[in-house]
């Protein structure tokens, strides 16, 4: 019977539990308590406003000019308070249309919210770069 219960203890399938409170002091206040963890609150990302897009329009065609991926340009509206960067992604290429399109990364920050948004745009002849296509990637508060 002995070699039963030891096989099981060793096995995992049985537990012995022995009070401890003797040994180390009172164990009156050993209380655990658990609780649920809340969720963070999920933040919408919104669509980046007409107005931080005009006033993005300069370093946009900055960031968009430039030959090399990954350089961040830098983009800012006192109007709103917001501003954020510019980064292509990737480098001009033609895409299937025959135009030439390129991805990017937008960032948005105002006041405690930031938002990432990715995006393409294609040259436009002397309008120069237009966005094609954005979408709301994260946001964090």
């Amino acid at each position: 019977m002995l070699g039963v219960g030891l096989a099981l203890l060793v096995s995992g399938c049985a537990a012995i539990s022995i009070p401890m409170g003797g040994l180390f002091g009172d164990d009156s206040d050993d209380e655990i308590v658990t609780k649920s963890v809340k969720p963070l609150p999920v933040v919408p990302v919104a669509t980046v406003p007409d107005a931080d897009w005009r006033a993005a329009k300069a370093p946009f065609s900055l960031a968009m000019n430039r030959t090399d991926a990954g350089a961040s340009v830098m983009w800012d509206n006192p109007a709103t308070g917001a501003h954020g960067s510019i980064t292509p992604l990737s480098k001009a290429a033609a895409s299937d249309a025959g135009r030439t399109c390129r991805t990017f990364l937008l960032s948005r920050v105002e006041g405690d919210t930031e938002s990432w948004h990715q995006g393409e745009a294609c040259l436009a002849g002397k309008a120069g770069w237009k966005v094609q296509m954005v979408r709301p990637l994260a946001a964090k508060t």
